[in-house]
């Protein structure tokens, strides 16, 4: 693993605001994954998680700053070569703007913002890195995300708020997807009874490559009907990869959907459903790879590269001895904008089209300690199917784990 600098940065950070409220939480995971490297192939193995963050906030009854880091590790046993490291340090500034004053004059920031009715601006930012070791080192990459955000009736029952967001992503061994990023959100929801609430939302944003030069070294181009010869199957730190719409700059994207939440004592459901439309016909896109990371989506299959709908399904419910229970199902159906191949990276229809079903469990315990201390063990379970048109990533998989985290 190479240095990570974002992770001495944050402690640095927090060793300066060591006067200030700070809660945490560290877990490790142990299970097993049929299919971890989310392919065709679907060879299994044994996979340890670590998993641990740190949160600072200093809050007052007007405004609020939080400063956090997160840190991944993934461990695998069969394919070690395989392992890596991602981490992601966030801070962000609230300043409310209210309607009327606070009933209790104490500044209580917790009851405060229970109290809360009027306008909010919200400003925040990452800085998030991925480290692998040598063989994958294409998959290193770090970045920044900036946003702003206006909410207009919060506490009101109707909250209208409007959300900027700008990201810069920088791949260190694969400058051809280097990337800027610019999304705007706009999003309505509505109390409609006790515990329910409705939320309408859309987005446009436009992605653009920073590079026009391709380095034919390391990626093969595969605007001419990618008659490669397995170049993408190899061992990608040391071979050739099929780079998709190498000649494209630009891609945009709109999307809207609609969101219900009900919650009710001891539990709550959270429903979604999305369409995306992708105005431009390509992208430029690394092929016959899918890869799941623990804190951010495939860093080649972002949701620029692909239209379609979208279901998103969560619940969660307290049950009897203080076991929580959660359960997401989610569907998608993604029409890419790149071509489809067969396993020896020819090109076998026009465009990708994914089919993806995915259902996920939980049942989790917390034991409270001494201090503020707890403890808390879980078990995890979970399928997937991604049917697609390209060979490489037509794929299922299963797998179950057992977590021990402490929180503090």
């Amino acid at each position: 693993m190479r240095k990570s600098y974002l992770f001495f940065f944050g402690l640095i950070a927090f060793t300066a605001l060591a006067w200030g409220q700070f809660n945490g939480y560290a877990s490790g995971t142990y299970g097993f994954q049929s299919n971890p490297l989310y392919s065709y192939a679907m060879l299994s193995d044994q996979v340890k998680e670590g998993y641990w963050e740190l949160n600072y906030a200093a809050s007052s009854s007007k405004q609020e700053f939080t400063l956090g880091y997160v840190g991944g590790l993934m461990l695998f046993n069969r394919f070690v070569e395989r392992n890596y490291y991602e981490q992601r340090l966030s801070f962000g500034y609230a300043l409310r703007y209210p309607l009327r004053k606070s009933i209790d004059s104490t500044d209580d920031a917790e009851n405060d913002e229970e109290k809360f009715r009027g306008n909010l601006l919200e400003l925040g930012g990452k800085l998030s890195a991925r480290h692998d070791k040598e063989a994958h080192q294409e998959f290193d990459n770090f970045g920044f995300d900036l946003s702003g955000a206006f909410a207009w009736g919060v506490g009101s029952g109707k909250e209208v708020k409007l959300v900027n967001q700008v990201s810069r992503r920088q791949y260190v061994y694969l400058a051809e997807l280097d990337n800027v990023a610019d999304v705007l959100h706009l999003r309505v929801t509505s109390a409609v009874a006790e515990g329910i609430q409705l939320g309408y939302f859309a987005a446009a944003g436009i992605k653009h490559y920073t590079t026009s030069q391709i380095d034919t070294t390391r990626v093969e181009t595969g605007n001419q009907g990618n008659k490669g010869k397995g170049r993408g199957l190899g061992n990608p730190g040391k071979a050739k990869q099929v780079l998709a719409n190498s000649s494209t700059t630009n891609t945009y994207q709109i999307s809207a959907g609609a969101a219900l939440t009900w919650n009710w004592q001891g539990g709550g459901i959270e429903a979604e459903i999305l369409y995306r439309y992708n105005p431009t016909t390509e992208i430029r896109f690394l092929a016959q790879y899918a890869n799941t990371t623990l804190l951010s989506e495939d860093i080649y299959n972002d949701f620029f590269s692909y239209g379609g709908p979208e279901a998103k399904l969560s619940i969660h419910q307290a049950l009897p001895l203080g076991i929580q229970l959660g359960v997401r199902t989610e569907m998608q159906r993604k029409k890419f904008l790149a071509p489809a191949l067969d396993l020896d990276a020819s090109q076998t229809a026009s465009n990708r089209v994914d089919v993806r079903g995915i259902l996920e469990g939980t049942l989790s315990r917390v034991f409270p300690l001494k201090n503020g201390v707890t403890l808390e063990i879980s078990l995890n379970g979970g399928t997937s199917r991604n049917q697609s048109n390209d060979a490489y990533n037509d794929y299922s998989l299963y797998y179950y784990s057992a977590s021990v985290g402490i929180g503090f």
